[in-house]
C-alpha cells in the first residue's frame, strides 16, 4: 500500500537532512513519513498541525498538499519545559538549539512555504480565535503526549475536522492509552490506519463522520 510513499520518504529524509535546521523528529522511521505523506496527499486543505517543533512535518505537509493553507500551533519551547535543549540534534545545523518559532519559520521558508503557512505560538486547546470557526481537511496531532492532553486535542479538534485526523507516536504508552479510547468515539467513521510499537509506522489515521 505504501511502496511509492516509502520512496518519497527516503528522498525526504535525505533532503531534510541537508536542508532542515534541527530535525524532523527522532527517531523518525521512514514508515511514519510514508504514512503521513500518503494520507495528506489524498486530503483536501487546509491543514492543521498541533506540535510544530522544528517545522519538519509542516514541510512534509507542504510537499503532500501543494495547494491550500497550512496552520501550526506550538509553544515553541522544546520538549517538556521552557528552555530545554533538543538532545537528539547531533552534527547538524542547529545542534543544541532550543526549538523556536524562528527556527521553524526558517525551515518553512527554505521550502518556499512561508506564503501559505501561519504559525500560532501557544498551547492547544483552545484553538486561536482566528481559527474558532474553521474546519480542516487534515489535522495532525503530535503535541503533548500525556494521555489527557491527547484526549483534549482530539475532543476539541474532532468538531473542526472535515475529513481525516492523524495521530503520531501510538507506540508511546500514554498516547496508546488515549488512542484506545479515541478509536471508540462514535464520531469516527473509519480507522484508516493503526500503527503502534510493533506495527507498520507509529501513526493512527481516522476519518471523521460528516454531519
Amino acid at each position: 500500500m505504501f511502496e511509492a510513499d516509502i520512496e518519497f520518504a527516503r528522498w525526504f529524509i535525505s533532503d531534510t537532512g541537508k536542508r532542515l535546521v534541527g530535525r524532523m523528529a527522532s527517531p523518525c522511521p521512514e514508515e511514519d513519513i510514508a504514512v503521513l505523506y500518503h494520507f495528506l496527499s489524498e486530503a483536501m486543505p487546509p491543514y492543521l498541525e498541533i506540535g510544530v517543533l522544528w517545522g519538519g512535518s509542516l514541510v512534509l505537509a507542504g510537499q503532500a498538499m501543494p495547494t491550500g493553507h497550512l496552520y501550526g500551533i506550538d509553544p515553541f519551547w522544546g520538549y517538556c519545559q521552557p528552555g530545554r535543549t533538543d538532545p537528539f540534534v547531533k552534527n547538524k545545523p542547529g545542534e543544541g538549539l532550543v526549538p523556536t518559532r524562528e527556527i521553524a519559520e526558517e525551515n518553512i521558508k527554505e521550502y518556499g512555504l512561508e506564503s501559505r503557512t501561519t504559525l500560532f505560538t501557544g498551547t492547544h486547546p483552545p484553538l486561536p480565535d482566528e481559527l474558532e470557526d474553521s474546519t480542516f481537511g487534515a489535522i495532525f496531532i503530535d503535541g503533548d503526549h500525556a494521555t489527557q492532553s491527547t484526549l483534549d486535542d482530539w475532543n476539541n479538534l474532532k468538531y473542526h475536522a472535515s475529513d481525516i485526523v492523524v495521530f503520531h507516536d501510538l507506540h508511546h504508552p500514554t498516547v496508546a492509552k488515549a488512542w484506545k479510547s479515541i478509536k471508540k468515539d462514535p464520531m469516527i467513521e473509519e480507522i484508516l490506519h493503526e500503527g503502534g510499537r510493533h506495527e507498520f509506522s507509529r501513526m493512527g489515521v481516522v476519518r471523521v463522520k460528516q454531519e
